[in-house]
């Protein structure tokens, strides 16, 4: 097992001894990519544990150990560590056999090459929860990984070990500050509006927010579950909203969006009270941006067992936002007949 000094298993003599005769057999490796991580959980595999997937001229080898640490365990008031508990995770070392070296863009290259070393490390890992039915794993993606890991590019045959570090993501630990005192004050009223049920369109824009926070870790499918699900909460309130507006009970309006198909409602319900395009096929629209990504996209999440990457996710969440903004932006340019739905978009200077 690789130590703190020494962080790679896979050296020149166990190269030489045990992978490059299996390597050239099938590539004539030029390059070996390492990377080594952490993960948040364990797996209980042996120690020195290793499984090697073949590629377009590459080979992806996965090295796994198992590290114990001692977690310190903290008074939740004021923070001090109370005692220690001896505690094991898994280590990974990632490597890539490669017989195409690296171009000039290393940086964007390395990224490329993690994230294909990661794809092979879930099959694993889905693999592992299938067996074991344990749902502590998971499958990781780079946001729920340390924030950076070291690299080495070998280069071989002389197995020259240029090292450095990769950014995964940006949640680096910092200390924070109180929020303004005026955003205080709003968390503060907004906790009312929660309690009296005064504004019904939040629902929706806590779907949103939940679908931001699955984004930030990399649950990409929940992502697009969320967003879908904020998006349908906010137009149907939209509807009964304007159906009580026009004077129809909100019990009977809620009854009457329940009859009707959600697209169907899309299609026809909104043009003629706020205008727009709501044709769901017009790709130039925000709406037909929507639908061919975020809708569609959480079809295929929600009922194929789909699982998006992480440009789908992020196209759909920014689909799905834009069409948000559209319609908003749309009612706040009417007239005084929807003051009343109006008032729900705006608190202080801001849009909810």
């Amino acid at each position: 097992m690789p130590d703190a000094q020494k962080p790679f298993f896979l050296e020149q003599d166990k190269y030489v001894e045990h992978f490059k005769p299996i390597y050239e057999k099938i590539i004539d490796p030029k390059q070996l990519i390492q990377f080594a991580i952490s993960l948040p959980f364990l797996l209980r595999l042996d120690d020195g544990a290793i499984i090697s997937f073949e590629g377009e001229g590459s080979i992806a080898t996965l090295i796994f150990h198992t590290f114990n640490i001692n977690e310190g365990i903290a008074d939740e008031i004021n923070g001090e560590s109370i005692t220690t508990l001896p505690s094991s995770k898994t280590r990974v070392e990632m490597v890539a056999a490669r017989e195409r070296e690296l171009s000039s863009d290393t940086e964007s290259e390395l990224s490329d090459i993690f994230n294909w070393l990661l794809t092979k490390l879930n099959l694993v890992i889905r693999s592992y929860i299938i067996v074991k039915k344990d749902i502590n794993a998971y499958p990781v993606s780079r946001e729920k990984l340390f924030p950076t890991t070291i690299y080495r590019i070998i280069q071989l045959p002389e197995f020259s070990c240029p090292t450095g570090l990769l950014i995964l993501n940006m949640h680096f630990p910092y200390e924070s500050k109180p929020i303004p005192i005026e955003q205080q004050e709003k968390v503060m009223w907004f906790a009312n509006v929660l309690d009296q049920g005064w504004n019904p369109f939040l629902n929706s824009e806590e779907f949103a927010l939940d679908a931001k926070r699955e984004f930030s870790i990399g649950n990409y499918g929940n992502t697009i579950i969320h967003m879908q699900t904020s998006i349908e909460t906010f137009l149907s309130t939209l509807y009964v909203q304007c159906r009580v507006l026009e004077n129809i009970s909100i019990e009977d309006a809620i009854l009457e969006r329940e009859n009707i198909s959600f697209i169907g409602m899309v299609k026809r319900e909104f043009a003629t009270r706020i205008g727009g395009s709501w044709n769901i096929n017009d790709n130039t629209s925000t709406l037909g941006a929507w639908y061919n990504t975020t809708y569609s996209l959480r079809n295929r999440v929600a009922h194929g067992g789909y699982r998006p990457s992480y440009h789908e996710a992020l196209n759909a969440l920014t689909a799905a936002i834009n069409l948000k903004k559209d319609i908003i932006d749309r009612i706040q340019k009417l007239q005084k007949q929807y003051t009343d739905i109006k008032k729900f978009f705006v608190f202080g200077n801001e849009s909810i």
